[in-house]
């Protein structure tokens, strides 16, 4: 991965919104040891992905034997069967599929291997525990708003559908 083009410690804040479910799971790491050496001390970065273990993801998602997402239908995954009945999965071109599924577990795994661990504060608002269970809790976003949450995007009847997370150094 390419560093980023800032200096150590000369930024004051970061937003990726629905941006690195787009990247390979195991390319996300060194992007966010980039994101927190920019970082300034006291500069905040906002996570926010879609939430894999929302009824409303889960719902178009297609799953293996396991209960593993293997792709999301409406992001570019395509799925065709075997005669064998092997699952083969596909991903659209040009950017667009998400190559991976986020959950909190996820990510939780994605911090802990990135210097992001290192932060003063790591507050999650919004996102699902499990399948069951949920945080959608407020929070500012008069300067890096997030668009699909509650109450702005009201898809899921007030539930979250994305992970938000706030990082501060």
């Amino acid at each position: 991965m390419l560093a980023l083009p800032f200096s150590d410690c000369s930024i004051k804040g970061f937003q990726s919104q629905d941006v690195f479910e787009h990247i390979d799971y195991k390319g996300v790491p060194p992007i966010l040891d980039e994101v927190y050496r920019c970082l300034t001390v006291g500069g905040m970065f906002r996570l926010s992905l879609p939430d894999y273990n929302s009824p409303l993801l889960s719902s178009r998602s297609v799953y293996d034997s396991r209960g593993r997402v293997l792709c999301d239908l409406v992001m570019g995954g395509r799925v065709a069967c075997e005669l064998n009945e092997e699952i083969k999965v596909s991903f659209g071109g040009g950017g667009g599929a998400h190559l991976w599924f986020p959950s909190y577990t996820k990510v939780l795994q994605l911090i802990v291997a990135s210097e992001l661990r290192k932060c003063a504060s790591i507050k999650f608002h919004q996102f699902w525990v499990d399948a069951y269970d949920f945080v959608c809790e407020p929070f500012d976003q008069s300067v890096m708003p997030v668009h699909r949450t509650p109450p702005g995007d009201m898809r899921a009847g007030g539930k979250p559908i994305s992970i938000v997370a706030d990082f501060v150094k």
